[in-house]
């Protein structure tokens, strides 16, 4: 019997000193709710202390504001009924039905003011001291749960900056592409994120020369954008397009300044672009590329010819000089150009799209109008991604020169 004794007696030594170690608040009480032992968790966390909580009904120990308010016992407020955590007592005692951190949330008068905490509780029915108990345990997530709605808060500010400023960026695309007799355009645009680093656009330099660019920088998401845009508003100076007025400056040396204009060391990053100049009185096109990937001449004749330059990047800080080149198009073709963001999409396999695929949907669609190709090509391109998703900005901008 004496070993017994001593048996319990270390029992409870050894479940005082856990208790008290233990960071998360206790609370055993019987089955009228009142409150046999506490650990020093729960006293800290409802700043209580021992003679005020022992003994005391669960409500009252915690400063339930209901309690306080109405002047009446746990359990007989006006609130208690929909109480989760006295029902939750209620069920541990009476039915033997736990609970495992449920949430709650609520204003409690502790120490003369009024505090709002957030825990979860789990409850236990236990047999302690030869009786029936009801163990509870809070954790205490109210700085936790703050920190998430502070956290939140900040993110649908952030997303509503970033919507904006694709809509700056959505601006900077083609507002009406130009009417002009024979000629064509259709455009596509898809950024992976809110707002990316594409950026192209049609320009007439006067009445006889239109330029066309199509630029992509490195990286994507806000740092990608600025320089896009910086990139978009370099290009509405018209002075570094026309010479003496009516000549207009061919497209290897608007590469050239490009390029002495956006050094790596300035922006810390790099962008490739294509860039050519449509003679509207003869049809012919002189293109310059750095780092870009080729535009595609799609013939009537079904044949289908990159048009590629070996150049750097612009911000390579390479004062090698852009090469360019000339065609004249002929009735029926047609000129594509694109970011390559269309051949690096893949499939949830991990397969690339990939520069076959491009070319035979181009072919596929050669005798459609440029809308409906652009349209037809990017439709297969997105459905070939895992749930219509982009792994990178894509953008293609078609022109057709029509009978």
């Amino acid at each position: 019997m004496e070993n017994e004794l001593r048996e319990l007696k270390d029992s409870n030594e050894f479940l005082n000193i856990l208790l008290d170690k233990i960071n998360s608040a206790v609370m055993i009480a019987d089955e009228n709710l009142k409150i046999f032992k506490v650990n020093k968790s729960f006293l800290g966390l409802f700043e209580a202390t021992a003679d005020k909580a022992l003994g005391k009904t669960y409500g009252q120990a915690i400063g339930c504001i209901h309690t306080h308010r109405e002047k009446r016992a746990c359990g007989e407020t006006s609130r208690c009924k929909t109480c989760l955590v006295h029902n939750s007592l209620i069920k541990a005692a009476s039915a033997n039905i736990p609970a495992d951190k449920v949430r709650f949330e609520e204003t409690f008068f502790i120490s003369g003011r009024l505090q709002r905490k957030i825990f979860e509780f789990t409850t236990r029915r236990i047999h302690y001291q030869s009786r029936n108990m009801i163990l509870m345990m809070f954790y205490d997530i109210t700085e936790i749960e703050q920190q998430r709605i502070e956290l939140e808060k900040k993110q649908r500010q952030l997303d509503m900056d970033l919507e904006a400023a694709a809509g700056i960026q959505r601006s900077l695309l083609p507002n009406r592409l130009p009417k002009i007799k024979h000629f064509d355009f259709a455009w596509y645009f898809e950024p992976c994120a809110s707002i990316g680093g594409d950026i192209f656009n049609v320009l007439f330099l006067n009445e006889t020369h239109i330029a066309v660019f199509m630029i992509d920088v490195c990286g994507h998401g806000v740092s990608a954008a600025l320089v896009a845009v910086a990139v978009s508003q370099f290009f509405q100076n018209r002075n570094l397009f026309i010479a003496n007025r009516i000549g207009v400056i061919p497209p290897d040396q608007v590469l050239n300044r490009l390029n002495r204009t956006f050094p790596f060391s300035r922006f810390d990053t790099f962008f490739t672009i294509v860039y050519l100049v449509i003679n509207l009185t003869d049809a012919s096109v002189e293109y310059s590329c750095a780092g870009h990937p080729p535009p595609i001449l799609l013939e009537s004749t079904g044949e289908l010819v990159p048009l590629d330059i070996k150049a750097p990047v612009i911000g390579s800080d390479i004062t090698l000089p852009y090469p360019q080149k000339k065609l004249w198009l002929k009735l029926g073709d047609k000129l594509i150009l694109y970011t390559d963001g269309i051949l690096e999409n893949r499939n949830p396999e991990g397969t690339l799209f990939g520069q076959k695929r491009f070319f035979d949907a181009l072919k596929q669609h050669r005798t459609d109008t440029i809308q409906l190709l652009v349209d037809g090509v990017c439709k297969k391109i997105k459905r070939f991604g895992p749930d219509g998703t982009m792994e990178d900005d894509v953008s293609m901008l078609g022109i057709s020169y029509d009978p």
